[in-house]
């Protein structure tokens, strides 16, 4: 169950214990009328949900409330908070928690007054699992998907009812050697499509292909498996207005890059590839380099969708990082030394710098609600602001600023 806890001192110490940080598991500063569990009394049109990840010498926590506006700033002091690695989601209105500390996703749901009251959760416990894995889709009221990578399986089950339905069987995608990675799902009609990565992290390697997995979600089966070795480390596919999918590699938010290096050998090359209306393989006529429409600059982030054949990404920009700073395994991630580009899918794809948008970390990442993209950029981890991207205009604005960093922001209302 979480608790309500103020964590001003850890965040405060976040920036200098940022060097003692070595893996990456993988609110207000002026508020006002703040009633239970971090919102205001009072009733609202719009509320939506917010996660803040604060990370201190003790661990990782996250933080979660309710807001009325996406412009007015916002503290963790009466956020209900989460040990660990925890997930956070939203659907119907209703949002979801999946634990770390246990495998359990509880469900939370707004009263008239926007405060959080439990209202189920669901264990799955019989299925191996000891936390709550990152990868989950909604499909329906009474449907969704749980991506129990760590067991091979995608887990049914009814964020309604909050039990489980049934389980698709993945023991097929095992290769000797690898984990498998499915945690970027996305959904077009009676379709799931999520990037499978094979990773190795003890022994600092990535298999060097893209995977995309595509899901029946009438039958509940996989109905294709694509792969394509010209670059490495798919995250979620965009899928554009023709059917078409993009999908991005990133190295695995970069990390073949830094294991590459670690073993002194060439870095792949980050790149798009794309999977045309009706087909299940990718196109082998369509490869895009990242740094052949950057100049030079590589991509570390997953592309967030904004529609419309347009999306956003963070590049990385080596010269923001002074010399001798330690940026071995995941230390890199939080250097501020990325910034977003706009890019945008066809034929031939485009990129470029989104003005204004500032150097931060590469934390965590973007989100998509009713064609908005929006993002919290930070240099050193004790706060961030909160943008919204319009990708159209390829301009940036700031909405509000939050302690720690945004691990979700989702439109309950």
């Amino acid at each position: 169950m979480p608790r309500n806890h103020h964590l001003r001192e850890q965040i405060a110490s976040f920036a200098v214990s940022m060097s003692l940080v070595g893996s990456l598991a993988g609110g207000t500063l002026g508020c006002s009328d703040a009633g239970r569990d971090g919102v205001s009394t009072e009733p609202a049109a719009e509320l939506y949900s917010v996660g803040s990840i604060v990370q201190s010498p003790e661990g990782r926590t996250l933080l979660v409330q309710t807001l009325r506006s996406l412009d007015e700033d916002t503290t963790n002091e009466n956020a209900l908070e989460f040990a660990g690695n925890s997930r956070h989601w939203a659907h119907g209105g209703a949002v979801f928690i999946g634990l770390d500390e246990e495998p359990t996703i509880e469900k939370y749901v707004p009263d008239e007054a926007g405060v959080l009251q439990p209202s189920g959760r669901v264990s799955f416990l019989s299925f191996g699992l000891t936390s709550i894995p990152a990868g989950n889709i909604f499909l329906a009221e009474n449907k969704a998907y749980l991506m129990a990578e760590g067991v091979y399986k995608i887990i049914v089950w009814n964020p309604s009812t909050m039990e489980i339905d049934g389980e698709i069987d993945l023991a097929p995608l095992k290769r000797e050697g690898f984990d498998i990675e499915i945690y970027y799902p996305n959904r077009a009609g009676n379709r799931v499509y999520t990037p499978l990565r094979y990773v190795n992290f003890a022994a600092g390697e990535i298999l060097h292909e893209v995977g995309l997995v595509q899901i029946d979600t009438d039958g509940d089966v996989v109905v294709a498996d694509a792969h394509d070795d010209r670059c490495v480390g798919a995250s979620q596919p965009a899928i554009a207005d023709d059917g078409t999918l993009y999908v991005l590699a990133d190295g695995r938010s970069y990390l073949a890059q830094l294991y590459a290096t670690q073993r002194m050998t060439p870095p792949p090359k980050n790149c798009i590839l794309r999977i045309l209306p009706g087909e299940t393989t990718f196109d082998p006529d369509f490869y895009t380099e990242i740094q052949a429409i950057t100049g030079g600059k590589e991509v570390v982030t997953p592309l967030w969708y904004a529609g419309g054949g347009v999306g956003v990404a963070k590049m990385f920009y080596p010269d923001q990082i002074p010399p001798g700073t330690d940026t071995s395994g995941y230390k890199l991630w939080y250097q501020p030394a990325f910034k977003l580009w706009r890019i945008e899918l066809g034929d031939t794809v485009r990129a470029e710098e989104v003005p204004g948008a500032p150097f931060s970390m590469n934390a965590f990442g973007g989100v998509t609600l009713d064609g908005r993209v929006f993002i919290g950029e930070t240099e050193d981890g004790a706060t961030s602001t909160i943008y919204e991207v319009d990708p159209d205009e390829s301009r940036i604005q700031s909405h509000f600023v939050m302690e720690g960093l945004m691990r979700d922001l989702y439109k309950l209302r």
